[in-house]
């Protein structure tokens, strides 16, 4: 009987031996976490920078749509002569298009009536439809405006040139440097007395005349 009971708890000590105790399993837990949480950071980084690598690449393609538009027509529309009027309110109303904005045609409609663009761009995380109000709130989606034929806007001592056009992103989740402006008599897509008036309200824009 002795040795019996010597027997099993020699066994039941190996057993429990070949086992983890629950310190060790909480170490492990912890580990498994820390390296998850590390994984998941490295992917929510990398995704983000995937997107504003391609709200640059399709602001580049609008931009080369816009100016096949130019080629054949000669100017731009400004939003309001497409159906998106009022889209910005107190930022010179009717100039300015916005993704978000679900009044009238789509984003940019004029491209896509003229078949140079299949469907409306839209940033990869738009804003939730309907978000409109001025341009620069916060909000991830796509902007254009264009200051229309027959108007110059006067800001101090800059003239805003006529034919003036700009498009681009309102949020950047990586980096917020946009390409540099256009240089040139008058302001071209700057104010002289605040040059940086529209880089401040926006992470990343590209302007021309026509």
């Amino acid at each position: 009987m002795f040795l019996k009971n010597m027997l099993r708890q020699t066994r039941n000590h190996r057993h429990l031996s070949l086992g983890f105790t629950l310190i060790e399993l909480l170490v492990v837990i912890a580990i498994i976490s820390l390296l998850s949480s590390v994984v998941f950071a490295s992917l929510n980084s990398a995704r983000a920078k995937a997107r504003d690598a391609k709200r640059i690449s399709e602001i580049k393609q609008i931009q080369k749509g816009l100016e096949l538009y130019i080629n054949t027509y000669g100017s731009l529309p400004v939003p309001i002569d497409y159906g998106r009027s009022n889209v910005s309110p107190g930022w010179w109303d009717g100039w300015w298009d916005l993704s978000t904005n679900t009044a009238g045609a789509g984003f940019l409609s004029f491209l896509v009536t003229d078949g140079i663009f299949s469907k409306s761009p839209i940033d990869p995380q738009n804003t939730p439809a309907g978000h409109n109000g001025f341009p620069n709130f916060a909000g991830a989606r796509y902007f254009y405006f264009n200051v229309p034929a027959g108007y110059n806007y006067q800001g101090g001592s800059c003239i805003l040139n006529l034919g003036t056009y700009m498009i681009g992103a309102t949020d950047l989740e990586t980096f917020s440097s946009g390409p540099p402006y256009v240089s040139g008599s008058g302001c071209d897509c700057l104010w002289k007395d605040l040059p940086n008036m529209f880089k401040d309200s926006f992470d990343y824009i590209i302007c021309n005349q026509f």
